[in-house]
């Protein structure tokens, strides 16, 4: 069992990061307008909104690193029972954190450049916006000397176990622990299920397109070719499950589509009858439902915490 588990298990990883938004709340009398003279009803309701304190460029900049590392991960891991966090298979753990360390260096690079010109930046942003706007902002930006604190892209690793107690623990703490640990194996079986159907899904989607351009005339490109390789290689690395019968069949099909130009199978209808069988086969394992509890059951057992 314990091989099993080495084997077969993932470590949960959560991506977070620190950014200084830079905002200030916009008031009436910056932009010349007396809410008081409004209905009281309206008062009540409306927010103008909220001024930035250092350029658009520069949150962005910020903001696409971050989003290139969170598509990153999210494509070589599976969902996990919260929304933050991912599962990655153990094998792909040391990949996963070396290219994360590269987008971790790309954030620390931006953050220098800000703090470098910070002075500069708040200086043409003073000159430019002088005035109320400026006087309502002036007192709201962090000293210099702070703002490395408050940019930073990490990463949490960590191993799924529930809680344990002393056997001299109370009655009532000892039911609080059993109903949590009941309760988080109930989620990771949840977990488990909605994972095996992410990565059949995926599939099932791929090789109907292959099969359904081949039925219907299409030329495939080395795109479309491609694409199952690919896919092939995505279930292989995050089939944790034991999902036998979808990898053994995709492979079948990668197998046979290896070599092969989308001129082949628009001329050689032995061939392609061949690769839509096979795409139809992939397509029939992955679509199947039944199955699906046994294998989250399977898996459940190795992750009873």
């Amino acid at each position: 069992m314990t091989e099993q588990v080495d084997k077969f298990g993932f470590v949960a990883v959560q991506l977070s990061r620190k950014m200084w938004m830079g905002s200030n709340r916009i008031e009436g009398e910056e932009i010349g307008l007396d809410l008081s003279t409004l209905p009281k009803d309206v008062q009540e309701i409306i927010r103008l909104g909220s001024k930035a304190m250092y350029p658009k460029i520069t949150r962005e900049s910020f903001q696409n690193i971050y989003m290139k590392a969170y598509r990153y991960l999210h494509a070589v891991s599976l969902p996990f029972i919260t929304e933050h966090i991912r599962a990655v298979p153990k094998g792909k753990l040391a990949e996963v954190i070396a290219k994360l360390e590269l987008y971790q260096v790309e954030y620390y690079e931006v953050k220098s450049d800000f703090i470098r010109n910070y002075d500069d930046m708040k200086a043409k942003w003073q000159a430019k916006y002088q005035g109320p706007i400026w006087d309502s902002m002036a007192g709201f930006y962090p000293h210099k000397d702070q703002l490395a604190k408050k940019f930073d892209l990490f990463w949490n690793v960590f191993e799924v176990s529930s809680a344990t107690y002393n056997a001299t623990s109370s009655q009532e703490v000892q039911a609080a622990y059993g109903k949590a640990k009941q309760e988080l194996n109930r989620r990771m079986g949840e977990m488990v299920e909605e994972s095996i159907m992410y990565l059949r899904n995926k599939v099932s989607e791929t090789v109907k397109n292959l099969s359904e351009r081949l039925k219907s005339g299409k030329i495939c490109n080395a795109n479309t070719i491609n694409t199952v390789g690919n896919v092939e290689t995505w279930f292989s690395e995050l089939n944790i499950f034991g999902d036998k019968g979808v990898e053994a069949d995709l492979k079948a099909l990668r197998r046979a589509l290896s070599g092969i130009e989308g001129t082949d199978l628009a001329t050689n209808e032995d061939l392609r009858n061949t690769v839509i069988a096979l795409a139809d086969k992939v397509a029939e394992t992955a679509d199947k439902l039944e199955d699906i509890n046994i294998l989250t059951n399977e898996y459940r057992r190795t992750l009873e915490v």
